[in-house]
């Protein structure tokens, strides 16, 4: 696996009072949290971009932390030169396939495909590249 870093830092996956589910992602490089809505519906995910709200208790119904990377990987057999974000758990890194880049105010909903892949630690972090902007 050959990939070129976009972002990377710290992730919470939590459950707001609303039951929505709300991923953020806090970018080591840029100093900068991103705020995003999951939808599920069956086999559909979609990544929303979203905006922090005063009365979401990120702590509370916290369901999922640790690092995150968001990587484009050329040689996926899969989803070639597509961006995956990758979430660590206790399992290792969950792999997620973005095909159309990841949610930004200009297209603030894209699909995500949930490939059910866990990566080791150092499957990921061996095989990525940084690259600045």
């Amino acid at each position: 696996m050959i990939g070129r870093i976009q972002k990377q830092g710290h992730y919470e996956l939590f459950e707001d009072a609303r039951g929505k589910e709300l991923l953020v992602l806090n970018d080591d490089n840029e100093n900068l949290e991103s705020w995003f809505s999951i939808f599920r519906e069956k086999e559909i995910v979609k990544m929303i971009i979203t905006h922090l709200r005063f009365d979401d208790q990120r702590t509370q119904n916290l369901t999922q932390q640790g690092h995150f990377y968001l990587a484009v990987i050329e040689d996926d057999p899969d989803y070639p030169g597509f961006a995956h974000l990758y979430l660590q758990d206790e399992k290792g890194y969950e792999e997620f396939v973005l095909p159309e880049g990841i949610a930004s105010l200009a297209m603030p909903e894209k699909l995500v495909i949930p490939t059910n892949k866990w990566l080791s630690r150092e499957q990921v972090e061996n095989y990525l590249i940084y690259e600045a902007d």
